[in-house]
């Protein structure tokens, strides 16, 4: 879509223990493997790395399996968080039987810590929450249910729930996920220019820089609206992307009707990207949950999605040690929102 020289500002990765940038990705890791590595010593065990924060997955004991566990599990390794498995037994289901296997396999996926813990409650979903309420949760990973009715959610009934109370970031396996990639390396950012879309940067720039990927600001206009020059929507992009804290974004803005088909396209099926979208959260009905366009990446993506509710914004983020302050900065010039729903 035009030269990439013009929608993107060139990425640097700073190193986390010495503080050298560079240009690539893979520089950095090579630098952490050469310069970071600790020297052998058979005399001295290798210390444990420390483990900050927790993923909470919550999982149906009675359900199919579900990618939710592994796909929690890679994320905590890569980041350095343990694993909470959850579950609300049915009729006699021991502990083992309902959990058991899971923790096994996010040990098996690499998660640097793994338990368990039983809820007992009548509704799921509110155990959940006030489970991730007093624990040192910093995300929720669970599945949805993919529903094909027209105008339906996407979401199974406690996982909407959830979205719509959490106090941490919920990340959705959708229907269309497949497969666990070994490593996230691009977390992509959907804006449309209004300040609800923009309460997820705090959570996804601080998630790229515990994962050491980069971070993507995409904003979608419908086919048409760019023409050549410094349009408006790309002056937004950028003016954002110097305003964020950390290395900068790389920021791009795609033409289609059809904002969950165009994420959807753009993630492609690399398989190692997270989707990061922000939502109302409004209560009454399932379907006002989330804006259609988080609904239908949820929906089409074939990675996870990141949704950001509302009471998010005053949790801690993962990794930052500090409470999540909206992002203010000059929003008085006149810019155009295509697909404000987000």
């Amino acid at each position: 879509m035009g030269d990439d020289h013009d929608m993107a500002v060139a990425t640097i990765h700073q190193c986390p223990r010495c503080e050298l940038r560079f240009a690539y990705l893979t520089e950095l890791q090579d630098h952490l493997r050469r310069d970071h590595l600790p020297a052998p010593d058979d005399d001295v065990p290798a210390p444990s790395p420390a483990v900050t924060g927790v993923i909470t997955v919550p999982i149906d004991p009675a359900g199919d399996s579900t990618l939710a566990v592994p796909i929690a599990a890679a994320l905590a390794r890569q980041a350095g968080m343990g694993v909470e498995i959850v579950a609300v037994p049915r009729a006699s289901l021991s502990w083992d039987a309902c959990l058991a296997d899971p923790i096994r396999e996010a040990v098996a996926g690499g998660a640097p810590r793994a338990h368990g813990h039983l809820l007992v409650a009548y509704r799921p979903a509110g155990a959940i929450v006030d489970r991730v309420e007093h624990n040192d949760s910093a995300l929720v990973c669970m599945a949805t249910r993919s529903r094909t009715a027209v105008g339906e959610m996407v979401l199974g009934s406690v996982s909407a729930a959830v979205v719509r109370a959490s106090p941490v970031p919920v990340l959705l396996v959708g229907p269309a996920v497949r497969q666990v990639g070994e490593r996230v390396r691009r977390l992509v950012a959907c804006l449309d220019g209004s300040e609800l879309a923009e309460r997820a940067l705090p959570f996804a720039t601080d998630l790229a820089q515990r994962l050491t990927a980069e971070l993507v600001l995409v904003r979608v206009v419908p086919e048409g609206v760019l023409a050549p020059g410094d349009i408006p929507e790309v002056t937004y992009l950028r003016d954002l992307a110097e305003r964020l804290p950390g290395p900068p974004p790389l920021f791009d803005v795609v033409q289609d009707r059809q904002p969950p088909r165009a994420i959807t396209g753009y993630v492609g099926d690399r398989g190692d990207s997270l989707v990061v979208v922000a939502t109302h959260g409004r209560g009454g009905l399932r379907k006002a949950v989330m804006g259609s366009v988080a609904r239908g990446i949820t929906h089409q993506a074939g990675c996870p999605v990141l949704v950001v509710p509302p009471r998010a914004a005053q949790r801690v983020t993962p990794g930052s040690g500090g409470a999540v302050s909206p992002l203010t900065w000059d929003r008085g010039r006149d810019l155009p929102h295509h697909e404000p729903d987000v």
